[in-house]
């Protein structure tokens, strides 16, 4: 089925992210249905307490880890794509697409972690140059001797 071993890596690689992303958007979709009471209640004019309730806590985390993690898969789907019908994976093509996969569940689990744009910023760059590359490669020119 797969025409090299390198091309079946990305697929794996790729499949991974896949089910990580369906993974954090179970958990995003379970966490937006629950409410927990909210700090404050507020007084109706009758004199019983109207306890409000609000989204879960961890609802944003969860949010911006299954945002990061569909991101992540998408590039990588179409890294592998471009890869496989243009002239085929190198062992550099794999090196950087494994790099990329790590570098994406460190990212899914900073965003899911922390609000800080920065340190999403300098992944995502990081992110682009190693998917760029990957695309590069799929187009670059082969010898046939």
């Amino acid at each position: 089925m797969f025409s090299t071993g390198y091309i079946k890596q990305m697929w794996i690689a790729t499949f991974i992210l896949l089910v990580l992303w369906a993974l954090s958007y179970i958990v995003t979709s379970f966490l937006r249905g629950k409410r927990v009471p909210s700090k404050r209640g507020s007084e109706t004019g009758v004199g019983v307490s109207d306890v409000s309730t609000r989204e879960h806590p961890f609802h944003w985390r969860a949010a911006d880890g299954s945002r990061v993690a569909l991101a992540t898969f998408l590039m990588l789907f179409a890294a592998t794509e471009v890869t496989e019908r243009g002239y085929g994976p190198t062992k550099a093509t794999i090196i950087l697409a494994w790099i990329f996969f790590v570098i994406s569940v460190i990212h899914i689990v900073l965003a899911t972690a922390t609000r800080h744009a920065i340190a999403h910023t300098g992944i995502g760059f990081v992110q682009f140059a190693l998917i760029i590359a990957i695309f590069a490669l799929a187009f670059r020119e082969q010898d046939d001797d």
